[in-house]
């Protein structure tokens, strides 16, 4: 049986034995090298950041992970962040910076601006591959350990903490050892998507990163070919099932028992301060559906009301299509776009959504949804998300599931 695809999973490969990494002397500031090089005809002088080769053979982390998962985190995604930073900064008044000193001017106070992510998305990830090492783990020696077991009381105390904050990072994200300048203290920090702990003052020291692309391949536990029954029976029978496991252990005894799961997920948004059953009853939603926007053979071009009301307010299908594409390519990190019906103005919108966040938050009755989860198609389409997205739109759409929404959304 294969194994259930958690940050849990990787938490206990990582530490250890992939974990902490000898004495405190080793734990080093890592910086981005840079690259320079004149424009062609221009006296302009800009900086180029490089993706360092990892600091060790691919293969060098097996069995704990494999070379397939780290030819694609480092080769695919840890390039792309590098790449599409380049492209972002060349010519603006960030160009030239560090990548920390990037990183934190596009946090800019927690309302990051473009660059933040791409930025952010490069350190960590460099700093990911230099806090491990081939037979690494194991306890920490000298003032390291010295600081863990003061301020964590033992490092048995630590180990557990250090899971439990990668293993409740909700949606992608990291979690992080650290050191607290202020007060000259040890901390743990998990933080979403992109997020690091410069931002918040403090010197990283060790990091996991818990995106689902850093461990679906190694720890994974009717719509062939487009959507593999490994990928459906993982996604719906561990993780939808996780969701509604953990909601009824959450709501057994509580006001919210014998509520519709609507209503919990209504309830719990708490005007954008979820309570902490939100993430499961709202990922219960929309994982049924999800699955219930799709059927074998479905997808092609929608008939009827809906595809006038498609044309009405898109301008037509294949904008639709484009813009619907875009949504969901662009929702950076765990997340979900969606076709919705706006009631107040009688009108098609597009939304996506972070995490668990859906349009009935916001007011606004679903139509179709797409998971861009990784675990929604990393084992098929590793990170080639947007050739998921296209499969999804052209092969497994129920339109007439849509069609019948839509018809009681106006009703």
């Amino acid at each position: 049986m294969a194994a259930t695809a958690s940050a849990n999973s990787l938490t206990s490969a990582f530490l250890p034995p992939q974990g902490l990494n000898g004495s405190s002397k080793s734990l080093q500031w890592r910086t981005q090298t840079k690259q320079f090089g004149r424009k062609s005809g221009s006296a302009t002088i800009t900086a180029k950041f490089d993706l360092n080769s990892p600091p060790y053979p691919m293969d060098a982390l097996e069995p704990h992970m494999s070379s397939r998962t780290f030819e694609f985190h480092w080769g695919k995604h840890h390039r792309a962040y590098v790449d599409n930073l380049n492209k972002q900064i060349e010519g603006t008044e960030l160009d030239g910076k560090t990548l920390e000193d990037i990183i934190l001017v596009t946090y800019n106070k927690g309302a990051p601006l473009s660059a933040f992510n791409n930025a952010a998305q490069a350190w960590n990830h460099q700093f990911f591959w230099e806090s491990m090492k081939p037979n690494g783990g194991g306890e920490p020696s000298g003032e390291l350990l010295e600081l863990i077991n003061r301020d964590f009381g033992s490092y048995d105390t630590f180990v557990k903490e250090f899971k439990a904050a990668a293993a409740t990072q909700f949606g992608s994200g990291w979690a992080w050892l650290a050191y607290k300048p202020e007060d000259k203290k040890l901390a743990l920090a998990k933080t979403p998507n992109a997020e690091n702990p410069l931002v918040l003052g403090y010197t990283p020291l060790l990091t996991i990163d818990v995106w689902e692309h850093a461990y679906y391949l190694d720890f994974q536990d009717a719509l062939e070919p487009h959507m593999s029954s490994r990928t459906l029976e993982i996604h719906w029978g561990k993780h939808h099932r996780a969701y509604v496991d953990n909601l009824n252990k959450q709501i057994d005894g509580t006001e919210l028992h014998g509520k519709t799961l609507k209503d919990i997920l209504l309830i719990t948004y708490n005007n954008g301060s979820p309570l902490p059953a939100f993430n499961n009853a709202a990922q219960a939603w929309n994982h049924q559906f999800f699955w219930e926007s799709m059927k074998p053979n479905g997808g092609g071009e929608p008939s009827g009301e809906l595809l006038e009301l498609i044309n009405r307010d898109f301008g037509s299908y294949d904008t639709f299509v484009k813009e619907f594409k875009a949504a969901a390519a662009t929702q950076f990190g765990s997340g979900w776009a969606w076709l919705a019906y706006k009631p107040e103005d009688k009108k098609l919108a597009l939304v996506k959504t972070p995490n668990a966040e859906n349009p009935l938050v916001l007011g606004y009755t679903p139509l179709l949804t797409i998971d861009v989860w990784e675990h929604a198609y990393y084992l098929d389409f590793q990170n080639r998300r947007p050739d998921y997205i296209s499969v999804f739109m052209e092969k497994l759409i129920s339109w007439e599931a849509v069609s019948s929404r839509l018809k009681a959304a106006i009703a």
